[in-house]
Formats: structure tokens, sequence, C-alpha cells
């Protein structure tokens, strides 16, 4: 019995004790950035304050697995398993909890990759949505700086938002047909302009991550969860930003964003309008802004580069250090099992 308990206590452990207190170091990190950075003006985009927010979760997950594949393919034995008298070789109490996290973590992640996935309904287009298509192809054919669009644009009736980019592995832009029929060529266009930026930021994936690093940690969402609502909307303002840098009318790209308002999601997406009334006016506000005086070209950042460089130190951490966060975890389920033997 004593056996099974690391493998199905200890990945409950770090979901529920580690996970947690790394969110609150998170916490206490970003407050700490927010305090170096000016009290006034707009959230100013960070790559820092995005890796630290899905590092949260990404980087005590995969220290954990990689240290208890180390353990395995080491065949080590914790002090507290040397009552066991095992032989020596493969450690299969570490590859029942590597296999029993990694099952809870692709658990937790599944529903929003499906809800990624999901594309258009396999139903028939409708007249009007055929027409806006249309409309749309000889838009970007007519524009070279939303070619990189064409073939990637798809206009649904019952589309869940008015406009937004989604699909994890093979992002396109989704637009609802009366959305699309409501806006004038400037301001629909502009709304495109907005939503090709989303794509070259590879914001899809960006927001999926953000979303599993929330999801996979029970307190991570409402620990972290405001830290997330501020990276999006500096998100939103940069994309903004950029769109009028390469050719959008500022006042039509306000149009379309307040055409586009809504009560915000369940979930933050990279779509036009997926902000709160006061992140609507303060977006309008700067685009107003803009149409009198262009915008300065942003510093690009990649949030991408430092998260994955990280994830490779965290594997490759255990391997050449010790793993007694491992080992506390497992001591504190054969403790949690003698107790319960005990009763």
């Amino acid at each position: 019995m004593n056996e099974v308990i690391f493998p199905l206590l200890g990945p409950v452990l770090v979901v529920m004790v580690a996970l947690p207190a790394s969110a609150l170091a998170a916490r206490a990190l970003l407050t700490a950035l927010s305090r170096l950075q000016p009290a006034v003006g707009v959230p100013r985009q960070s790559a820092l304050r995005y890796a630290i927010i899905v590092a949260s979760s990404m980087a005590p997950l995969a220290w954990f697995l990689s240290a208890s594949l180390h353990q395995a393919e080491s065949g080590e034995r914790l002090l507290v398993c040397a009552a066991h008298r095992a032989a020596g070789g493969f450690n299969l109490e570490a590859i029942g909890f590597a296999l029993v996290l990694s099952a809870l973590t692709v658990a937790l992640a599944m529903p929003s990759l499906l809800r990624e996935r999901r594309g258009p309904r396999a139903g028939a287009p409708s007249e009007e949505s055929t027409l806006q298509h249309r409309r749309i192809d000889y838009l970007l054919a007519a524009l070279p700086a939303l070619h990189g669009l064409r073939g990637l644009v798809a206009v649904e009736d019952d589309c869940a938002d008015p406009i937004a980019t989604a699909g994890v592995i093979a992002p396109r832009v989704l637009l609802r047909t009366s959305f699309a029929r409501s806006l004038d060529d400037e301001a629909l266009c502009a709304a495109l302009h907005h939503e090709l930026e989303h794509l070259r930021g590879q914001d899809p994936l960006r927001y999926f991550a953000a979303r599993w690093a929330l999801a996979v940690n029970p307190f991570g969402r409402v620990i972290l969860g405001d830290e997330l609502a501020r990276w999006v909307l500096a998100r939103e303002l940069h994309c903004d930003r950029q769109a009028v840098l390469c050719g959008a009318s500022a006042p039509a790209l306000a149009q379309a964003l307040v055409s586009a308002a809504r009560p915000p999601s369940r979930e933050p997406q990279p779509a036009l309008g997926a902000a709160h009334a006061d992140a609507i006016r303060l977006r309008v506000g700067l685009l107003l802004s803009y149409a009198d005086r262009r915008p300065h070209p942003a510093t690009p950042q990649s949030s991408l580069r430092p998260a994955a460089a990280l994830l490779v130190v965290v594997l490759a951490l255990p391997h050449h250090a010790s793993t007694l966060p491992l080992d506390t975890i497992h001591q504190a389920s054969e403790r949690a099992a003698a107790l319960l033997n005990r009763n």
C-alpha cells in the first residue's frame, strides 16, 4: 500500500501546496515590479510580467517532473524508502509520480485546448456570410499591409465573439457576420489590422499558456488573475498602436472597438473588444489621440523566448542539483500514509 501512496498523494500535494506557494511568490515579485514602474500612465507590455505569471505554474511542475524522472532513471532511493529494501534499478514510485502528475496537468489544460481548437461549425454558410467573406477577400487583396491575413479569415453567423483570433496550433481570425456587416470598409480593415498584430505576436499561444498557468493552479486565478488582466490590457494597447502604425485609421479602429464592445469573457481572448468598460474607454481615448499625433513605435518584446529559456533551465536543474523538494513531498506522503494506517 505504501508503494502507491506517493504516486497518488504526491501530485495532489504539488498542486494544492507547491503551486499556490509559487503563485504567492510570483504575486510578490509582480508587486515589487509594479512599484519600480511609474505610478501614472497606461499599462506597459512587459515580457517579464508575462514570464512570471506563466512560470508560477510552469517552473514548479517542470521541476518536479524532471526531478522524478531523474530519480527514476538513476535508480536513486530516498532515505524514507530505505526500509523497503528495494533492489537497484528504476524507481517505480518516481515513475508513477511523474505519470500521475503529467496526467493531472494534461487533464486541467485539456478543456482550454479543446476550446481553442474548436473551429467554425460545419454547417453551410449563409448567403450573407458568403457575401461578407468575399468583401473581406477583396479588401485583403487590395491592401498589401493585410496580405498576411489572406486565407486566415472566416466569417460565421453564430461566432461567439464579434471578431477574435483563435487557434493555438493553426491560428485564424473569426468574424461574426453581423459585426462585419455593421462596419464600413475602413473600420473593418482597422479591426483586421488589430487582429493581424495578434497573429504576428502568437497571442493565441501566449493567451493559452497564461490560462493554463492559472487553470492548473487551484488558487492561481485568485492570486494572479488581476495581474494577467493587466498584461492582457497592455497587450491590447500594443496591438492598437501597431495597427495604427501599419496603416489602420485610428478613429475607424475606435469605431470598430465600440461596435465590438460586450460583457467581458470568462477567459481572456485575443479579441478586439475583450475588455472591461474602463479599458475600452482608455483604448478609445488613446486611439483618438493617435488621430492627432502618430504614436511612437513600441520596442519589440518576446514573451515566449524568456519562458522557453526558463523551462530549459528548470528541466536541467534537478539533474545537477539536489532534489530536496521532491524528497519532502515524498516524506509528507509517507507520513500521511502512516497516520491513515494508525487510524
